[in-house]
């Protein structure tokens, strides 16, 4: 199911609202707070007619571009399946194209509130960390993952064994880049090997494979996509980073002020976790390793 974006807004609410709405989003963050300049969460009647409306049925929006995308659309299953309810998919088709071997959703801040109030109830695909705009809120992560140090040489059995004359390649602005500075940082400056930074994890492994750089920290499902689930098979080695990282939680988004779905869908996630359900879908899509 494919739509365009915003198409059917008037009928959500009134263009005036939307435009404003818009408007205020496309100004800096510092920009949208105080002296009225937030903009105010959705009135409780917007959420609950589309409740009336869809009945016993739940939108779920999936980047059909994602690596993640067949996953998500499995997982919306199950959660329907959980709660009783009937699950549509609505494919969203983004302009720019999303980052290869990345869960990075390339909609600007209108396009995504376009979406959730046109389209979706909720949207798959998100990092819960901080830097969001308040209109929107989080459910309970669905995907809780990390990076691994990726070498090829049967020679290095921890990042430490790599020559510190040698570059370690990263993916920009991503967990795994700032656990490997924040390690850097603990040694002699002597001790330290250069980054070389890539825009996304694809070229990152084509990188360590073709031996342009020993090593890389990349993002575990990545990984996993990227070799059929089967590293080693692809002449990969994974190896432990030597220090605590911030795991990269993935979960949902809707508007805020939807405090019902929030909550119906974070109970599903739950239960689906804890049964091993979204382990097993992981492991199908190749997301993650079978044990």
């Amino acid at each position: 199911m494919k739509r365009t974006f915003g198409r059917r807004l008037g009928q959500a609410m009134g263009a005036a609202t939307v435009a404003g709405f818009a408007l205020t989003l496309s100004l800096p963050a510092e920009a949208q707070r105080g002296g009225g300049g937030e903009p105010a969460p959705l009135p409780r009647e917007f959420f609950e007619d589309r409740l009336d409306r869809q009945g016993d049925t739940m939108v779920f929006c999936v980047n059909e571009d994602s690596m993640m995308a067949d996953f998500e659309r499995d997982l919306a299953q199950e959660i329907g399946n959980a709660l009783l309810l009937n699950v549509e998919i609505f494919d969203v088709n983004p302009r720019r194209p999303t980052p290869p071997l990345d869960y990075r959703l390339p909609l600007i801040p209108e396009e995504l509130f376009l979406v959730l109030v046109d389209d979706c109830n909720a949207m798959f695909g998100f990092a819960l960390s901080s830097g969001y705009r308040d209109y929107i809120m989080f459910t309970r992560p669905y995907m809780e993952t990390e990076y691994s140090v990726v070498v090829t040489s049967e020679q290095y059995d921890a990042l430490t064994d790599i020559p510190r004359d040698e570059r370690i390649g990263t993916r920009t602005m991503s967990n795994g880049d700032t656990a490997l500075r924040t390690y850097m940082a603990t040694l002699p400056e002597d001790r330290r090997w250069r980054r070389s930074v890539y825009f996304d994890n694809e070229i990152l492994l084509e990188r360590v494979s073709d031996g342009t750089i020993p090593a890389a920290i990349v993002w575990d499902p990545a990984i996993y996509y990227a070799t059929d689930g089967d590293p080693e098979g692809a002449g990969f080695r994974l190896l432990p980073l030597p220090i605590d990282q911030s795991p990269t939680n993935i979960g949902l988004t809707m508007l805020a002020g939807d405090n019902f779905v929030r909550t119906t869908i974070d109970d599903a996630i739950e239960l689906l976790t804890a049964d091993g359900t979204v382990h097993d879908l992981m492991v199908r899509h190749n997301l993650a390793p079978a044990e």
